[in-house]
């Protein structure tokens, strides 16, 4: 474009010089040289409004072509956001599908039984209590023939439902603990959730072990004995594992202690227990209405 323009104002500017060099030679007359002049502007200002034009036209299209690709890469951009947000709203709700809903309810479970065993403490139903719990524990430590295994697992059905149902809903709760203490699910997609929750797990074990109360190494025997790969046993499974595993049952040895013995069976203790869920509780539920 400029080199057109040029030779085109260069040829314009011959014609001017051109004009008056032969009214100089005297023999053009002066309305020849004047038209000629005019002639030589003209195409001079033809020629530069026409690049002018066109230039600015070329300018304008490109600019239109510029803002029509940015535009584009912003929606392509807009759509690839979009897409990954979408798909890691889709694993989230998978995680908590996975881990925190059962959480959740095996929570809720607990703490009706936390608090089933708070309210008959120091009342006349005391005992009856660690009785239940005692009698699991004479089991687990007795050398059982066949006979007396079927007639346990019976038990378990009846007169021990509460005690060996209270015992499920703990080994639940401490193995779905555990598998989130492995296998942080949460820690790439959301950090700061997945520190929240093991902080409220980790309020809960501590409210449950210490000295007088189930180790924290014994909270995850009893989580490994429900353990069935991604699974965990459901209650009748449960009591037959206890019931014919002459092995497997010692993992119970000192959660059985701590629902029977004087001394760390306390309202104290089981009152820490309790707040300690009711915090997990709250905390799954506040996080699960996306707060």
């Amino acid at each position: 474009m400029k080199i057109i323009m040029s030779a085109v104002a260069l040829i314009a500017l011959t014609a001017i010089f051109s004009a008056f060099g032969m009214a100089q030679g005297g023999n053009t007359p002066l309305s020849l040289r004047d038209d000629l002049v005019k002639i030589a502007v003209t195409a001079i200002l033809g020629c530069l409004s026409g690049g002018v034009g066109t230039y600015i036209a070329t300018q304008f299209k490109l600019k239109e072509q510029n803002k029509a690709f940015s535009l584009k890469v912003k929606e392509i951009q807009s759509q690839i956001d979009s897409q990954r947000a979408a798909e890691k709203q889709n694993q989230e709700a998978n995680l908590r599908l996975r881990y925190v809903n059962p959480l959740r309810s095996t929570t809720n479970d607990l703490i009706e039984k936390i608090s089933a065993i708070e309210g008959r403490i120091n009342t006349p139903y005391e005992q009856e209590v660690k009785n239940w719990f005692r009698y699991i524990k004479g089991f687990c430590d007795s050398n059982k023939d066949n006979e007396s295994k079927k007639k346990f697992f019976t038990w378990c059905h009846y007169e021990g439902l509460f005690s060996m149902s209270t015992l499920h809903k703990s080994a639940v709760f401490f193995a779905y603990a555990d598998q989130i203490f492995q296998k942080s699910p949460f820690s790439e997609l959301d950090r700061a959730y997945a520190e929240s929750l093991e902080k409220q797990l980790r309020e809960v074990r501590g409210a449950f072990g210490g000295v007088n109360g189930i180790y924290e190494n014994s909270q995850d025997v009893i989580g490994n004995f429900v353990t069935k790969g991604d699974m965990v046993t459901d209650y009748r499974e449960f009591c037959r594992d206890f019931a014919f595993d002459d092995l497997g049952t010692a993992a119970f040895l000192r959660i059985t202690d701590f629902f029977h013995r004087d001394d760390l069976l306390t309202k104290t203790k089981l009152s820490q227990v309790r707040i300690a869920l009711n915090h997990l509780q709250q905390f799954l539920s506040y996080m699960d209405k996306g707060v």
